[in-house]
């Protein structure tokens, strides 16, 4: 019986299911869907790897022992996929021998529960696979925004430095960036130089100010 967190949880993913028994996709199936997930269920390996590549799902219920590619070669498969790779995969099997469990986690699969399964365990692992996932998307959006932004101002610091005039210009000149060797200057020169790199920063706080 489950408990009332468990009944009340507020987290939904989509979710695919493969199984080649149709009785067990089928309770599975059943059982997610009451917690508000969204399930695809497909009955052999081929099939699960053709619906991925079509809908990324947010985590895969996947049985070892299915005819053609067994569970173990479809998450070998899976995570060797960079698209793919961070899908969580439960995988699900009634095979007990350590060995096995060991065949799993060295295919890459996230977490190995054992057949019969039980429900309250299953709803639960579901669950925490997709906040991985959700956390794993949100990162990814947060690092591709950073990259982005770090592009751009690169952009604006390249057509300042182009810009004639502009403070940015006047440093790099004054530092002679273009130099191979470094400048040594002296007296009025030196003078000269700092007063333009004073001005330029002066500038540029004025134009950026904190």
């Amino acid at each position: 019986m489950l408990t009332p967190s468990a009944r009340s949880s507020p987290v939904s993913g989509r979710l695919l299911v493969v199984d080649d028994d149709a009785s067990s996709r089928l309770l599975a199936a059943r059982v997610l869907q009451g917690h508000g997930h969204s399930v695809t269920e497909a009955a052999d390996g081929e099939t699960a790897l053709a619906l991925v590549e079509a809908a990324l799902p947010d985590v895969i219920l996947l049985d070892a022992m299915m005819p053609g590619p067994d569970g173990f070669e479809v998450c070998r498969r899976l995570k060797a996929n960079p698209r793919t790779a961070s899908i969580p995969v439960i995988l699900l099997t009634a095979l007990t021998h350590q060995f096995d469990r060991l065949a799993g986690l060295e295919a890459g699969a996230d977490q190995f529960m054992v057949k019969p399964i039980v429900t309250q365990d299953l709803v639960f692992a579901v669950r925490n696979a997709v906040l991985t996932r959700r956390r794993y998307l949100e990162l990814e959006a947060r690092l591709a925004e950073a990259a982005g932004a770090a592009s751009r101002l690169e952009d604006a610091i390249r057509s300042l430095l182009q810009e004639p005039g502009s403070p940015l210009a006047v440093l790099e000149a004054s530092l002679g960036r273009h130099s191979p060797e470094p400048v040594d200057l002296e007296g009025d020169e030196a003078e000269a130089a700092l007063r333009a790199l004073r001005a330029s920063l002066a500038a540029l706080l004025e134009e950026n100010p904190s």
